[in-house]
């Protein structure tokens, strides 16, 4: 199959050939149709993830993912050969990923079936970037109705989710975004207001009256630079 892997340490990641995975006890195999990119991705290409994840070399990079079961390993329920699926590579090594035309995941915890109602690449872009978003969520609390919530970093997959739960979930969304389409594309989602952080959060704030918020959720970039 063909894969986008990392070969060897300080290699860059390259279109290879590989042997197609045998699930394991517990897994499926899923035929990809559709992966998505986000900073875990570009970090484990770099070797930036080595303190926290042992590389298994070839590493085929990518992490979420959406197509078709077209393998169980022994033991595997809840899934038929057949399923339309979306999911994460969650595993506690870095070896399958979801840049390939296969990949294999847990059964319980990598994967569900996909819903009808969004197309494949939408669910392929929901099983590392959602959950993420709906932790945070969570962790803004129930009462984040009739809270004013500032995004930092607001235009990646995470903080575009994260606009569209905290809006609905009756909060007022402040969120940055660097050009004019971006800042567009976050008032489409839910956002009050859309601010440009190169200016400064704390002059772009007072520009649009808004010298308190009650709660500051930070997705990307330095902290200390952006709050100028």
């Amino acid at each position: 199959m063909k894969a986008f892997a990392l070969m060897a340490p300080e290699r860059p990641p390259e279109i290879v050939d590989l042997p197609v995975p045998e699930p394991e006890p517990g897994e499926i195999r899923v035929r990809v149709i559709a992966a998505s990119v986000n900073g875990f991705d570009v970090a484990a290409s770099m070797g930036a993830m080595a303190p926290f994840f042992e590389y298994r070399y070839p590493v085929i990079l990518g992490r979420e993912f959406a197509g078709v079961v077209d393998a169980l390993g022994e033991g595997t329920v809840g899934f038929a050969v057949g399923d339309a699926v979306f999911g994460v590579v969650s595993k506690r090594f870095l070896r399958e990923g979801a840049f390939a035309e296969h990949t294999t995941v847990s059964a319980a915890d990598g994967a569900r079936h996909a819903p009808g109602r969004i197309d494949v690449a939408e669910a392929a872009s929901l099983g590392h970037t959602g959950t993420t978003a709906l932790t945070i969520l969570d962790a803004l609390g129930v009462d984040v109705a009739g809270r004013t919530v500032l995004v930092v970093g607001a235009t990646g997959g995470v903080g575009t989710l994260l606009v569209q739960l905290a809006a609905r979930a009756g909060a007022t969304i402040i969120a940055t975004g660097r050009t004019p389409t971006g800042r567009e594309t976050l008032i489409d989602l839910g956002a009050t207001a859309a601010i440009d952080y190169t200016r400064g959060l704390k002059p772009e704030l007072a520009r649009i009256g808004r010298g308190h918020v009650d709660d500051a959720v930070h997705l990307s970039g330095d902290i200390d630079e952006i709050a100028g």
